[in-house]
């Protein structure tokens, strides 16, 4: 959804205050005027709305901005190193790597993880979202201690190794995780974790850590690999909700899943 203000076409978000700046290529000085005067803290790229714009080299005249989505693909993302307040960063496509050292204020982000390097200085993370992670583990993510939120597509990782010691995270989901082999490094007995969602991780027959996630409330094993019983669901007592795609050889996962759905 979109409003249009003071002459400036803004995306609105889920929430009164959660709205974009859209970046109209042919009115670049005026927006540049407009942010600054108006201490507009958030804009967006976008090539649905306006023409595709040349580059993003007028950021630079607008260094306060605090987060920037970009779903133009193929620009040169340097330019986004003048933003030294920023805290939200999402993009697409890029022509090449970003260097993300240099944004130690960093909350939110996500991107295709072969655009970018030396995300390990993102200390202050808390939202992480991310296409082709290709680790074999999660060892990058070990001194991400604000970390609450981990959402992987089209992830490499065989098990969770290096965010077992990572106390604020509260979610963890994965999309296609063909090469996931066990649960080893999830936080155990984390307070905070609530939720976790894997999704497509065939070679994962390993469920034997899910016991030690006892505050765990949703749960979704969909196209996993088979598992011989249920009896490790059913000592899950917190779950509220739970939905399970694999082959369970001996029991009914749909009465359990009823059951546990139904509280």
């Amino acid at each position: 959804m979109t409003e249009n203000c003071d002459g400036f076409l803004f995306f609105l978000g889920n929430s009164e205050n959660d709205k974009q700046l859209i970046i109209n290529p042919k009115k670049i000085s005026k927006i540049v005027k407009y942010i600054n005067e108006n201490k507009i803290l958030c804009i967006t790229v976008n090539d649905a709305y306006f023409d595709k714009i040349e580059n993003l080299d007028f950021l630079k005249e607008i260094p306060n901005v605090e987060e920037i989505s970009i779903l133009q693909n193929n620009l040169n993302l340097k330019p986004i190193e003048n933003l030294k307040s920023l805290k939200s960063l999402s993009f697409s496509e890029t022509t090449e790597k970003l260097n993300l050292n240099k944004f130690h204020n960093l909350e939110i982000l996500g991107c295709d993880y072969r655009k970018v390097e030396n995300l390990k200085e993102c200390k202050n993370l808390k939202s992480v979202s991310l296409h082709f992670y290709n680790k074999e583990n999660l060892v990058e993510f070990e001194n991400f201690d604000n970390l609450e939120i981990l959402f992987l597509v089209q992830t490499s990782i065989k098990n969770f190794n290096g965010i077992e010691k990572l106390k604020n995270i509260n979610k963890i989901e994965l999309h296609n995780s063909p090469k996931l082999e066990s649960l080893n490094g999830l936080p155990r007995n984390s307070e905070k974790l609530r939720t976790l969602f894997i999704y497509n991780a065939k070679n994962l027959i390993d469920y034997g850590k899910l016991d030690t996630l006892k505050n765990l409330k949703k749960l979704q094993l969909v196209s996993g690999g088979e598992i011989e019983n249920l009896e490790i669901f059913e000592k899950m007592n917190n779950l509220e909700y739970l939905q399970l795609g694999m082959n369970i050889k001996n029991g009914d996962k749909i009465e359990l899943m009823n059951k546990i759905n139904k509280k």
